[in-house]
This record gives C-alpha cells, structure tokens and sequence, in this order.
C-alpha cells in the first residue's frame, strides 16, 4: 500500500521496482495490512541496489504498527512507540541490519523512548562488500540477502536469541553480522530499549512489511549508514537513477 504517488513504483508477482517512496505489504484481499511473525523464521529475498546512491536509504524493515489502522496510516515505528526491525538500509556505500526494540511500557502506548538508534551491524567499512568487488559481493549487481530469526528453544514462541544475516551472490557469500542480546546490552539505554525481551514481544503481535527508498543523493544525509560520498565505495559511482529493487522473497522455519 502507498504513502504518496504510484508513479515510480513498478510491481510483478515477484518483484518491486520502487523510487522515492514508503509502500507497506498488505492482505491479498486489500482490505488490511499482512501480520509477519518472524521467530524462528528465515527471510529471504534479492535485492538491487546499484542505483542508490550514498545519501539515499534503500530500506526494507518491520514494525510493530496497529493491523487494524486504516490502510496508508497508522504509521510509527523505532523514532516512536513502535518496536522496529530494520532488515536492511541500504545503498552502494553501505549496508546495514538494526533492531529497535521499545521498552515494554511504551508497547502500551506509554512515554518511553524507543531505541532511536538501535542495535545494530553497518557493513560500510567490509572488504568483502563493495561496488565493483571481484572477490566478494558487488553490489552493483543483485544479491540474495539471507536473514535468519532464530530463538532461545527453537520454537516460534521462544524468546529471539539472535539474528543472523549473510549477502550472497554466485559463490562469494558475506557474513554481515549477527545481532544479539549480549551485544546490545552493553550499549547505552537510549540504543538498547528494551532488549530482545521487548523486540520477542514486537514479533509475537505479528509486524508489518514496509519499503521505503528517501535521503537525498550524494548529501551526506546517510554518513552513519555509508561513510559520506566522499569514501571510496560512494565515490566508485556516479549518475544513479534513485531507484531500488526487491524480489524473490521467501520467509520459511529455519
């Protein structure tokens, strides 16, 4: 469902083509948005960036919003009172997978602050990961992205445990990271939140699917997710189209 024009977004049975835009996934009958429940779930799908520049955010994410919002509204997430997974952030100078877990009290609407920041991994600085690289993933070329929700008991009630993520493209395959709760607590309470605890709490209510691709090209708007454009990966290219690309999703029992 759109938040703003439908023309620059393209879609298939398998596929979006998207610009500048915030789309969420809803049911077939289009009458409501699509619970996910990711627990004990792996995600799969490819993405194309080599037409997102540094200074724009190709992200593909989840949040806890209210199902029973009106279509196109209800919107929130990690900046407010919405627990927020951020499976990627995108564009040609850095990838990154975040968690934005709220504290328990604000899932009740509450005045608590979200995780702004999160917990997080940024890929900006891999060397396994770049535009043009010949012995790792070049993301000026599509790339499966492997996403996996995994928990304490391997059950999909289970407290999440961690969260794992590897690129692969032909036989080159990328760790980006894995997020845990022993790595996020260690990090202030404004990035922490409420923990794995709370984000377990966020996935159990079931959570909806947005795209959405914004910044502004080459403007150093994204310099904590690529490094400025500047840097050797934003630098590596120039006149991309600002448009992003998703396909092949697959969400399935680890």
């Amino acid at each position: 469902m759109p938040n703003g024009s439908l023309s620059n977004v393209a879609t298939s049975k398998t596929s979006l083509t998207m610009g500048p835009n915030r789309l969420y996934l809803v049911n077939p009958a289009q009458t409501a948005y699509e619970p996910f429940y990711l627990k004990n779930r792996k995600l799969t799908f490819t993405m194309d960036i080599s037409q997102v520049p540094c200074g724009m955010n190709a992200a593909m994410y989840f949040t806890a919003m209210n199902l029973n919002s009106a279509l196109g509204y209800g919107y929130c997430d990690g900046q407010s009172t919405c627990n927020e997974f951020d499976v990627t952030e995108a564009n040609i100078g850095g990838q990154q997978i975040t968690a934005h877990p709220c504290p328990l009290a604000t899932q009740s609407n509450s005045a608590e602050t979200c995780s702004s920041w999160g917990c997080g991994v940024n890929d900006m600085s891999s060397t396994s990961i770049g535009p043009k690289y010949t012995s790792g993933i070049d993301v000026t070329k599509p790339f499966v992205v492997t996403t996996t929700f995994a928990t304490t008991d391997g059950t999909d009630s289970g407290t999440l445990k961690s969260v794992v993520q590897t690129f692969t493209q032909g036989s080159h395959v990328a760790t980006v990271g894995t997020i845990t709760e022993s790595s996020c607590a260690s990090l202030p309470a404004a990035q922490y939140g409420g923990g794995f605890a709370a984000m377990s709490k966020g996935l159990d209510e079931g959570m909806v699917f947005i795209f959405s691709l914004w910044g502004t090209a080459n403007s150093g708007d994204m310099n904590w997710l690529d490094g400025g454009s500047s840097t050797a990966k934003c630098s590596a290219l120039s006149g991309l189209s600002q448009v992003a690309k998703f396909s092949a999703f697959t969400v399935a029992p680890i």
